[in-house]
């Protein structure tokens, strides 16, 4: 059995759990409120927007092998962002006036605890 398929089944109620959330349930039946969904956009992108500038953080300590997929990950981090700014703009959402909720300040706070972890550490908080 591999890794994964063991952590899955060592791990199936959380998994279940994860993946079966109603927040979840309601994008995929379409019947999500949309101030939920606004509330959803503005925070994944602050948390994304936090989440890219780390991992610029790690590419300073990386060996130089990860480059490439460090460098991958952001420039796909930049197109989300790009994503999330246009859904924002769209949904005539200003950012200016949005802050992150605790639960997202609170793991922003966590990953740049880590900024000055060794690259082993910091790459895993990734």
């Amino acid at each position: 059995m591999s890794v994964c398929n063991d952590l899955h089944a060592e791990h199936s109620t959380a998994w279940s759990q994860a993946v079966s959330h109603p927040f979840l349930e309601a994008c995929r039946d379409g019947t999500l409120d949309l101030k939920a969904f606004d509330t959803w956009l503005v925070q994944d992108y602050l948390f994304v927007l936090e989440f890219a500038r780390f991992m610029a953080l790690a590419i300073t300590k990386a060996p130089y092998r990860h480059f490439h997929t460090l460098l991958g990950g952001i420039i796909a981090l930049e197109d989300e962002l790009s994503w999330f700014q246009g859904c924002l703009g769209t949904r005539g959402i200003n950012l200016e006036e949005e802050a992150a909720k605790a639960p997202c300040q609170e793991y922003i706070d966590y990953m740049h605890s880590c900024n000055d972890q060794p690259y082993p550490i910091h790459v895993t908080v990734l």
